[in-house]
């Protein structure tokens, strides 16, 4: 299960939104020591909530940013700059989120990290696993996989721009094969 988190995440765990023009963009800490806080147009965001692993990545398209800093930093227009947990990446450079005490300006596109498939289909297929046996699951799994991936890749083909980034719950999914298998079982029995 684990891996097919890892493989969702790989192809299908970013969401894109390209905004209408420039929209303006902070990064900064409200207290000294507290934690940092993204305001991108008039909604914040914990700039923690976007990083569950140690790869996850914020890329921001088509920036103009001026960066308060404690060191020297490159200038900063419509350069590739790229988030991480505890970095900035603008173009080669690398610079710690530590030295730098705020970021403001604006920005066109911006993509963040998102969760595929979440811990508690895990824990829902352990449920499913403890009343259905282990077998079951492992149909589960795979006819829950394939009913997703039909759903998502129909969504996506047939839709645009920003109905591309809506989400699929993989748990429904799980719950409808779950019932059929029940369902099936009982009518052979």
């Amino acid at each position: 299960m684990a891996l097919l988190c890892e493989v969702g995440k790989r192809l299908f765990g970013t969401k894109r939104v390209d905004f209408n023009g420039a929209t303006n963009f902070k990064l900064s800490s409200g207290m000294p020591h507290g934690p940092l806080i993204m305001t991108i147009g008039d909604e914040e965001y914990r700039f923690s909530e976007f990083f569950l692993r140690r790869s996850d990545k914020i890329d921001i398209g088509s920036a103009k940013l001026l960066i308060s800093s404690k060191s020297p930093l490159p200038d900063c227009d419509t350069h590739n700059i790229s988030f991480f947990r505890d970095e900035l990446h603008i173009d080669s450079h690398v610079i710690p989120l530590a030295s730098i005490t705020s970021i403001t300006g604006t920005i066109c596109s911006l993509t963040t990290p998102r969760e595929v498939i979440g811990f508690g289909v895990v824990k829902l297929m352990a449920f499913v696993g403890a009343f259905l046996g282990w077998g079951p699951v492992l149909l589960c799994i795979l006819a829950s996989g394939t009913l997703t991936a039909l759903i998502g890749f129909l969504h996506w083909f047939g839709s645009t721009g920003s109905e591309n980034n809506s989400r699929i719950e993989v748990s429904l999914y799980v719950m409808v094969v779950s019932v059929v298998i029940v369902v099936c079982r009982h009518m052979r029995s």
